[in-house]
């Protein structure tokens, strides 16, 4: 990872489900600032054959702007090829408005 953060990270494995969440100064390495942290969580079914999960971050950072993030993802194993595919969606405030 090219730009490190500072925080804490939780997960939870039972049976087939997996999941984790994160929080962060979300400051990507910089001075940690009073506000502005950042959220991640992922949960997944993971089975030997198949699996399908959801992802979400949000980073409200003050002086950068607000970015956020959702994914749904999935894999299937057939012999000896997996196939992977995922959709996100992102929403990118820290960018100018266009003109």
């Amino acid at each position: 990872m090219t730009t490190p953060d500072q925080g804490v990270e939780f997960g939870w494995q039972k049976g087939h489900w997996d999941a984790q969440l994160a929080a962060s100064n979300g400051t990507a390495g910089g001075a940690a600032t009073s506000n502005g942290k950042q959220s991640s969580a992922q949960l997944i079914w993971v089975d030997a054959r198949w699996r399908l999960g959801t992802a979400a971050n949000y980073n409200n950072a003050a002086l950068a702007g607000r970015k956020s993030a959702w994914g749904l993802f999935g894999g299937l194993k057939t012999g000896p090829i997996a196939w992977l595919g995922e959709a996100d969606l992102v929403d990118d405030r820290s960018l100018p408005a266009a003109a």
